[in-house]
């Protein structure tokens, strides 16, 4: 299994461009959220991440471990090629935040086309 980490800080917009490959699965997409060069504390947070494709919502539930959002990846993820839109919705029973929408792409491959 391969693992993407990627640094967020939740009050810029600014992450490094990542990419999957067509049908790939079994890959971990690893969030680390800061506010202002602080690690968050997400310990009484749960996660979904909502992901849109085309014009299809996929909803998928997200664990949480050392304050980093562990997402699976997979098939049903990266079945189209093309832009994937990425939030994730952390909650608690005192407040909800959301992410900024993340962006990247599913590249075509050559053995599936």
């Amino acid at each position: 299994m391969r693992e993407t980490n990627l640094m967020i800080d939740l009050n810029k917009s600014i992450y490094k461009p990542f990419r999957y490959m067509q049908y790939d699965n079994e890959h971990t997409l690893n969030l680390i959220l800061h506010e202002d060069k602080r690690a968050s504390d997400l310990e009484t947070y749960h996660a979904i991440a909502i992901f849109q494709i085309g014009e299809d919502i996929l909803k998928k539930e997200c664990n949480i471990e050392n304050n980093c959002i562990k997402i699976n990846i997979d098939k049903d993820i990266t079945s189209r090629i093309g832009k994937v839109s990425l939030e994730v919705v952390l909650s608690n029973n005192i407040q909800t935040i959301t992410t900024f929408t993340i962006f990247f792409n599913i590249e075509g491959s050559i053995i599936w086309n």
